[in-house]
């Protein structure tokens, strides 16, 4: 845990270089980074070893640069 905990201190301190009164507004994009980041222990980011999947961003699923969900998922996320 402390090992996590340095990394998004210094995940965090990059997103607020010159304005480090905000850290707050970016907790949400560090932890997305860090879980989406590849871990040299596992070699998977925390994301694939969770979800059996990368990660992609919602502006490469806008612009067509990420592959389609499978259906089943499709299916688990959609209303009825």
């Amino acid at each position: 845990m402390r090992d996590k905990n340095r990394t998004l201190q210094e995940i965090l301190s990059t997103f607020v270089s010159e304005h480090p009164d905000t850290w707050d507004l970016h907790i949400d994009q560090a932890v997305f980074a860090y879980n989406t980041s590849h871990h040299e222990s596992t070699g998977f980011s925390l994301y694939e070893l969770v979800f059996g999947r990368v990660a992609y961003m919602p502006v490469e699923i806008d612009l067509g640069c990420a592959p389609e969900v499978p259906q089943k998922s499709v299916r688990l996320c959609a209303s009825s």
